[in-house]
């Protein structure tokens, strides 16, 4: 393994063992970023630089009988990343650690970040999960189409403005928000997205494997 490198099949095995030991803390969780583009059989002797897991943590109800609120439950998980390795970042939606692939003292340094981006409220997971899988030219080309026809992709989320709203009723949950542009306030409409393909279609992007994303287009 060259440094700061390590081969597919180990990133694959470190990804699944830790979303493994994450299960207690979260609702679901699955691998995205290069790991998930290059498929189940990658070709013999590629390596990746990072690992990357996208996660729903599990909520709590906090407030009050008045005012419930439903917070993301995220101690835990940073706890258990702690112990994996040396944290870097430990943000609401962001906690990066530098896990080691090799025993310590060796004449490499084989660590590889672990990034884990958390979904919760008000994100979407189909947001998310196409953005995160990338590659980065590819998930900006999909904002930028979005932005085209006047929508937005603001925190996970993707808006409509509500004069132009030709969808189905809202579903639960959806509600409004005003955005400042260039003619002043205007009113948008949430644009639900629990899936990839909510989101594509939202963008006017085809749906591709991940495989084929940004390969053959913008």
């Amino acid at each position: 393994m060259s440094a700061g490198r390590v081969p597919v099949p180990l990133a694959r095995a470190l990804a699944r063992k830790l979303m493994a030991e994450l299960a207690p803390y979260v609702e679901r969780s699955k691998i995205v970023g290069s790991l998930r583009r290059l498929g189940p059989r990658p070709a013999e002797g590629i390596t990746v630089g990072d690992v990357e897991i996208l996660a729903e943590p599990k909520l709590r109800s906090d407030g009050d009988l008045f005012s419930p609120e439903d917070v993301p439950e995220l101690e835990p998980i940073r706890r258990l990343l702690r112990r994996k390795g040396e944290l870097k970042k430990a943000g609401d939606r962001f906690v990066q650690v530098l896990v080691g692939m090799a025993p310590r003292g060796g004449a490499e340094d084989n660590r590889i970040p672990v990034d884990l981006f958390l979904c919760h409220p008000p994100a979407d997971w189909g947001v998310l999960e196409a953005i995160r899988t990338g590659p980065a030219h590819f998930s900006r080309h999909c904002v930028t189409e979005l932005r085209r026809k006047g929508w937005r992709c603001v925190d996970g989320q993707v808006w409509a403005p509500a004069d132009s709203w030709v969808g189905p009723s809202p579903p639960p949950g959806s509600g409004f928000r005003n955005f400042e542009g260039g003619g002043g306030t205007v009113s948008y409409q949430r644009v639900d997205c629990p899936t990839e393909a909510d989101f594509f279609e939202a963008c006017g992007v085809p749906l591709e494997e991940p495989a084929r994303r940004g390969v053959s287009g913008p």
